[in-house]
């Protein structure tokens, strides 16, 4: 059994939505343009995703459109947007 970590973004993936890929480690859907990282927080990190002080997580895009000001706008609350399953 493997431990699989998903974080997605607060801003254009609040509710937590994956499409099946081809296996890339960071998704965005062509569709609604959502993003998700699959892997642990420190990867995301260095892959470019950003954990604010407020404990919300940016995709690369979303922070560097400066989109964070977005969640202080609307004070969202952090939501469980780390998902860890068991497979």
């Amino acid at each position: 059994m493997a431990i699989r970590t998903f974080i997605f973004c607060d801003v254009c993936n609040p509710q937590g939505n994956r499409a099946i890929d081809n296996g890339s480690q960071y998704g965005r859907r062509y569709a609604d343009g959502r993003a998700w990282f699959e892997g642990d927080p420190q990867e995301a990190s260095e892959n470019g995703w950003v954990c604010t002080s407020e404990g919300h997580n940016l995709c690369p895009r979303c922070h560097t459109k400066g989109l964070e000001r977005l969640l202080d706008e609307k004070k969202v609350e952090p939501a469980a947007t780390e998902v860890v399953l068991n497979v």
